[in-house]
C-alpha cells in the first residue's frame, strides 16, 4: 500500500496544469534552478520505471528508424525518423504515401547541403523540379508545386505520385540549425513553429519530424511545442510536465537534458508573447486575454 501510494504522490508531481494567462508568472519560478532539477529528475524517474511503448512504423523500412509518436489529441499524430540514406529514398516516400503524410518536418542546415553530408531528398526549383526514385518494381515521382523561403526556412509544395495514387504534402525544411540539427535561434525556431499552427491538420494524416542525425533537441522541442500549443488551444492550459513524461514513455531520451526542459518553458512563454498569438486563437477569450 505505501509503494502504490508512493507511486501516485510521484505521478501527481508529473502533472502541473498552468493556465495560458499564467504561464509566464509559472516560467518565472523554475528560475530556481534545485526545484526545476528535483521536478525534472521527476519525471525522468517515472519513465524509468515504465516500459518504452517504442512502436516502429509498419510500413517502414527498418533501416529508416521511424516510429510513431502519439499526442493527447490522437494516436500516431507524429512518426519521428531519420533523413533517409540514398538507398533509402525510395522507402522513405513509399512511407509518406502510406502513411497519408501531409507535413514533413526536417531540420538540417544549408552547410550540411552544400556539403553534401546527406543526399538531398527532394526537388526545388533551383535545381530538378522533379525527381524519381524506383526499387526496380515500381517508380515513385516527387514533384514541385510551389515554394516560399525565408531567412530561416523553407516551405515546399509536393506531388507524389506511385502509378494512380496521388498524394500532396508540405515540406517545411528549417535551415537555420547548427551540424546537429539544433536551432541557433528562438525567434526563428518559433516563427517556423508558427508557420504550422495556421494550416489545417488532420489526425488521420501524421506529421512526419526529422533530422539527418536522428532525435536531437529540435526534434523533440518540436513535438513537445507543438502538442503544448494545440493543448493550450483546447483546453486554455499547458501541462508540459505531463507532456514531457508522456514523451518519453514513447522516445526515452525525450527532452535528453534538465537544460532541455527549461528551454521548452522559456520558448513556450516566448511564443504566448508573440503578436500574432492572440489573433490565431482569438475565439478563445481565456487565451485571448493573455495577450492584452
Amino acid at each position: 500500500m505505501k509503494h502504490i501510494k508512493k507511486t501516485q504522490e510521484k505521478n501527481a508531481k508529473c502533472s502541473r496544469p498552468v493556465s495560458v494567462p499564467n504561464f509566464n508568472k509559472y516560467v518565472k519560478t523554475l528560475a530556481n534552478e534545485r526545484e526545476l532539477t528535483m521536478e525534472y529528475n521527476n519525471i525522468v524517474e517515472l519513465t524509468k520505471q515504465n516500459d518504452t511503448n517504442l512502436r516502429r512504423v509498419e510500413t517502414a523500412a527498418e533501416d529508416l528508424d521511424a516510429c510513431y509518436i502519439n499526442s493527447p489529441l490522437g494516436d500516431k499524430e507524429y512518426i519521428l525518423g531519420l533523413a533517409p540514406t540514398t538507398s533509402l529514398q525510395y522507402q522513405f516516400w513509399k512511407m509518406i504515401i502510406d502513411e497519408k503524410v501531409e507535413n514533413i518536418v526536417l531540420f538540417a542546415s544549408m552547410e550540411d547541403i552544400k556539403n553534401e553530408k546527406f543526399a538531398k531528398y527532394w526537388p526545388d526549383h533551383c535545381s530538378n523540379k522533379s525527381v524519381s526514385y524506383s526499387d526496380g518494381c515500381s517508380k515513385i515521382k516527387i514533384t514541385i508545386l510551389a515554394d516560399k523561403r525565408s531567412s530561416s526556412y523553407d516551405m515546399h509544395h509536393f506531388k507524389i505520385e506511385q502509378a494512380s495514387t496521388v498524394v500532396k504534402t508540405r515540406f517545411w525544411h528549417f535551415t537555420n540549425c547548427d551540424k546537429r540539427g539544433t536551432s541557433r535561434h528562438l525567434d526563428s525556431f518559433l516563427l517556423f513553429l508558427q508557420g504550422l499552427q495556421f494550416i489545417e491538420r488532420s489526425l488521420q494524416h501524421p506529421i512526419l519530424v526529422h533530422s539527418i542525425c536522428g532525435l536531437n533537441a529540435s526534434t523533440d522541442l518540436f513535438i513537445l511545442l507543438d502538442i503544448c500549443i494545440r493543448q493550450a488551444k483546447q483546453d486554455g492550459v499547458v501541462d508540459m510536465c505531463y507532456q514531457v513524461r508522456k514523451l518519453r514513455t514513447q522516445q526515452p531520451n525525450c527532452i535528453a537534458t534538465v537544460e532541455e526542459y527549461l528551454f521548452a518553458h522559456q520558448y513556450l512563454d516566448k511564443y504566448f508573447s508573440l503578436p500574432s498569438y492572440a489573433y490565431v486563437y482569438d475565439h478563445n477569450p481565456i487565451i485571448y486575454f493573455a495577450n492584452k
